[in-house]
């Protein structure tokens, strides 16, 4: 399937005077900064997976007609990088899964339908689960199927807010197996080929990059930590003497780090929430 473009022209039309935005051949603003960027990486094809970070309770320029009105990102991401999207998904751990449009809601739980006849499930009665662990094997089912029938589906963007509660930084976050089940999902989502072969992407939008950084270096190091020490206690004590050895030694080296890290990044987020405020 052929990725369906964001249309990123930076070229513009002369205007009247200062404080006019200047609009491309196509009716709408070229976009600048981050969304040019991201634009030429989303085009590019290489990636299905993007991290918006920063200021997000911002708002953007979109043209209405004649006028240029400011608008908040979610609505910025709907009208101008991804108005010709087949299927707009937004999830947070607040509202749970919500739509770019009726239409959009309505093409979903219409396969819901069939999923909970398959599976025994009642979610398009009673909505998908809220909880993103339970949510994230359906949506992966959806994104595989929703091209099956006919008509075809011009591409799929799932748009997660706040993903650092999803996969939280704090000293306690390498415990909990939800957070481990939610970093696996997001990985393996942002290196499937068939993701990207179908045209669907992951965006995640965070205020803070560096606490949602931190949330995964902590879920993932520790995991790593408990799978080298499970290996040790489980394999031939005999057999796999050299395997024992190296990881143990990378032991000795890689839990004093990651304890190391779990501080600096608790420094980083007060740094950051210094700087914000």
């Amino acid at each position: 399937m052929n990725k369906k473009r964001i249309e990123a022209s930076t070229e513009a039309n002369e205007t009247d005077a200062i404080g006019a935005t200047n609009t491309g051949s196509n009716g709408r603003l070229p976009l600048r900064g981050w969304a040019l960027e991201l634009a030429r990486r989303w085009n590019g094809g290489t990636y299905s997976l993007f991290v918006l970070h920063g200021n997000i309770f911002d708002v953007f320029p979109v043209q209405t007609g004649a006028q240029t009105t400011y608008v908040p990102l979610k609505t910025f991401l709907t009208r101008r990088l991804f108005p010709e999207r087949g299927l707009l998904l937004f999830y947070d751990i607040g509202d749970g899964l919500t739509f770019g449009s009726a239409e959009m809601q309505k093409r979903f739980f219409e396969w819901l339908q069939i999923y909970d006849e398959v599976e025994g499930t009642n979610y398009h009665r009673v909505g998908p689960p809220r909880d993103f662990i339970k949510l994230a094997p359906v949506l992966r089912r959806f994104f595989l199927r929703v091209n099956d029938g006919k008509p075809q589906v011009p591409g799929v963007t799932l748009i997660i807010d706040f993903p650092e509660k999803v996969i939280p930084a704090s000293e306690e976050a390498g415990a909990h197996w939800d957070e481990r089940m939610a970093l696996v999902t997001l990985l393996k989502w942002a290196s499937s080929p068939e993701l990207r072969e179908l045209d669907i992407a992951v965006v995640l939008v965070t205020e803070s990059a560096a606490e949602l950084l931190v949330g995964v270096h902590q879920v993932a190091g520790r995991a790593l930590t408990i799978a080298y020490r499970h290996h040790i206690d489980v394999t031939d004590q005999v057999a796999d003497v050299p395997t024992i050895r190296c990881l143990r030694r990378i032991l000795v080296d890689y839990e004093p780090m990651l304890a190391w890290m779990t501080g600096m990044g608790g420094a980083v987020l007060r740094l950051t929430d210094a700087a914000s405020s």
